[in-house]
């Protein structure tokens, strides 16, 4: 029956603290005038009660309700036996003692145990009072006005009155505080902690009544009382464990989703807006790799108390894997609102931590979509939250609110959808294969796929015309299947007649943000009948940059497949050195604009140099893209670099010209002629 504590509290909340305490002190002084002594049959139950009372308030339950962590007691039944054995304010007196030295042990906030005495003492006295204005209540167990039977239905009202008073002050006290809203409070409590009260109240006749006959009894009774505490005890931290992340506590996906319902449920009554936000920690992977699991995991439950700290009433904040959280903003009316609270988010994230003697430094992503405009239910909600993370990484700007402007324009784009759905089911999509030569054996070794459209009006048409529509909506996984089915089905071919050439397709991040895209392309391999050798599977910088972890777990199941990785237009992007030597990958991609500049440019032909330098250093292949002249490939070849691609290989052409182009008899790899000087 005792509120959550807290460090510090609004104004406002402290007056109605006081404001209970003093009320309860009014009527306890008020009822002193009529009270009547202590009967000499119950000194010694009294007794018993107050000291149980105080062992229970010294041993509560913690329990995760709608208001952060809350004290649960077996107190009610002791407290209750109190009041039945003794005149109201001689038992007012004694939980208020009892109620103050357990918040003096424990040393919690002197206003917030003001209000537990206030809370505590005014609830029983208004719930005995009703009752005995209603004739309910006797002066002794074993009379009284209506006998002993009513004597236990007054005594059960009394007990059931003071759950509600005290419901309905710890509800008013979470919702002047801004936490959870009266309604959340009730709710959540009307489900968890009113069955132990329930059970705790009920309890309390049996033990005046067996105290007053046979005081040993009443002993014997206590036992099974806290069994009864035990079990609630165990009960709850299964509930608990059932519906809240075990390292920070805090909501799991499971929970999300049920309180997800209830809050878009909410907002589509009141017609109001609802942000669901979706955050990202930057750099997790690096502080987990640097400092060890056991410090990731103090970073985690410091974010997960950071984002508590910062929570509204009625907000949801839920942990739903890895270093990824959701928090549900319902009181959110405009996109302003909501971004303006992920801003604040990422403020207190950001804010100087110190774990086992090392400063660290956060730092997070955020991506936010809102109801009704963005997505009706949870599931569009989070995966449109997702894709503004996505960009909120990409660009680094902070918090991303989805948008169809930064889709371009709506319309158009699913016009554009559209029309890609029909292009694969009537397979207007093709590939074109540019080759990769080795400098070392001078023969070729693979190919890039590089996917085409050929368009019914439009003519053939580039990446560039439709890749980013892809990538914006649920597109880019299918497209992803389509070109890794039709590049193996070729290299399958390819094999069967003798020419062994790796096969590379290019992939987004959207494709590695899919929890399902290993299986994808293992059920892949497996059907085109390819050994995963001879994949090589081509991302960006940049795409690694978007969530550093995440992407390096994909690619270590990938390569544990067999799978090889390159790294696609190394030198572009973001990615540091750390990450380099961390990600999990085969080769560097040497960027083309880079291998266009190298002959007339030192500072081009001296980066070229160091990419090689740093690759072979950490045992990764190099490859140049772009080469389109003689003197390149020469420069290329003397730096060291081990493959290259471009014009002057050869452009991207079509699987029968890469036969035709290796080889004249079937045999392969084949050596180069009229290439190499």
């Amino acid at each position: 029956m005792t509120a959550t504590a807290r460090r510090t509290y609004r104004p406002i909340v402290k007056v109605f603290f006081v404001g209970n305490f003093v009320a309860a002190a009014i009527l306890t002084g008020l009822l002193t005038a009529r009270t009547t002594s202590l009967s000499p049959n119950h000194v010694a139950s009294f007794a018993l009660f107050a000291i149980l009372a105080l062992i229970a308030e010294l041993r509560p339950l913690d329990w995760l309700g709608p208001n952060g962590k809350v004290k649960i007691t077996a107190s009610p039944t002791f407290l209750l036996g109190l009041f039945l054995v003794a005149p109201i304010p001689t038992a007012g007196l004694a939980a208020s003692a009892v109620v103050l030295l357990a918040y003096g042990w424990r040393r919690g906030p002197l206003v917030s145990g003001l209000f537990n005495i206030g809370q505590i003492v005014l609830s029983l006295e208004v719930g005995f009072l009703i009752t005995s204005w209603l004739g309910f209540r006797p002066l002794e167990v074993a009379g009284g006005r209506f006998g002993p039977l009513w004597w236990a239905i007054g005594a059960l009202a009394s007990g059931l009155l003071a759950i509600g008073v005290n419901l309905v002050l710890a509800g008013t006290a979470s919702d002047l505080d801004n936490q959870a809203s009266f309604i959340t409070v009730m709710r959540a409590s009307l489900s968890t902690s009113l069955i132990l009260s329930v059970s705790m109240i009920c309890l309390a006749p049996i033990m005046v009544v067996l105290t007053a006959s046979n005081f040993a009894l009443g002993i014997l009774l206590t036992a099974t009382i806290f069994a009864i505490y035990r079990t609630s005890d165990l009960a709850l931290k299964h509930e608990h464990e059932a519906t809240h992340d075990l390292l920070t506590s805090l909501a799991n996906r499971r929970s999300l989703y049920a309180q997800a319902e209830l809050s878009i449920a909410a907002a589509h009554r009141k017609d109001q807006q609802l942000s669901v936000l979706q955050i990202d920690l930057d750099g997790f992977k690096g502080i987990n790799d640097r400092l060890g699991q056991a410090v990731g995991d103090k970073v985690l439950k410091a974010v997960a108390l950071r984002l508590l700290e910062g929570r509204r009433a009625g907000d949801v904040v839920s942990r739903i894997g890895g270093d990824e959280f959701v928090v549900i903003l319902p009181s959110t009316q405009t996109s302003h609102d909501a971004t303006e609270a992920a801003a604040q988010i990422l403020r207190q994230l950001r804010l100087p931590l110190v774990l086992d003697g090392v400063p660290l430094t956060i730092d997070a992503s955020i991506g936010i979509a809102q109801f009704p405009e963005h997505g009706e239910d949870i599931n569009t909600l989070l995966s449109n939250a997702d894709t503004a993370l996505y960009r909120s990484k990409k660009a680094k700007n902070g918090p991303e609110l989805y948008t169809d402007e930064h889709n371009r324009s709506g319309p158009v784009r699913m016009t554009l959808a559209g029309e890609m759905l029909r292009a694969m089911e009537k397979r207007e999509f093709f590939l074109a294969y540019q080759p990769k030569l080795d400098l070392v054996s001078q023969t070729f070794v693979g190919v890039e796929a590089l996917i085409r459209w050929n368009h019914p009006t439009r003519g053939v048409l580039y990446p560039d015309a439709f890749i980013t529509t892809a990538e914006q909506t649920d597109l880019m996984q299918p497209l992803t299947e389509y070109v890794l089915e039709r590049a193996l089905q070729q290299c399958s071919l390819w094999h069967a007649e003798g020419l062994f050439l790796t096969m590379a397709v290019n992939v987004s991040a959207r494709n590695l943000h899919d929890h399902d895209f290993v299986v994808s392309v293992a059920n892949i391999l497996r059907l085109a009948e390819v050994d995963p050798m001879w994949l090589e599977l081509e991302l960006t910088e940049n795409t690694v940059m978007v969530n550093p972890e995440r992407t390096a777990r994909v690619l270590e199941d990938l390569r544990k497949l067999g799978i090889q990785i390159a790294l696609d237009d190394f030198g572009t992007g973001f990615s540091s050195l750390a990450n380099l030597r961390t990600l999990p990958i085969d080769r560097v991609k040497i960027d083309k604009t880079f291998v266009f500049g190298m002959l007339h440019s030192l500072k081009d032909e001296s980066i070229v140099r160091s990419i090689i330098d740093l690759a072979k250093n950490l045992g990764l292949g190099t490859v140049a893209e772009g080469v389109e002249s003689l003197e390149v490939l020469t420069r290329l070849e003397q730096l060291g670099c081990e493959t290259v691609q471009g014009y002057y290989i050869g452009k991207p052409i079509s699987a029968i010209e890469i036969r035709n182009m290796c080889h004249d008899g079937g045999l392969s790899p084949m050596p180069l002629r009229g290439i190499l000087p």
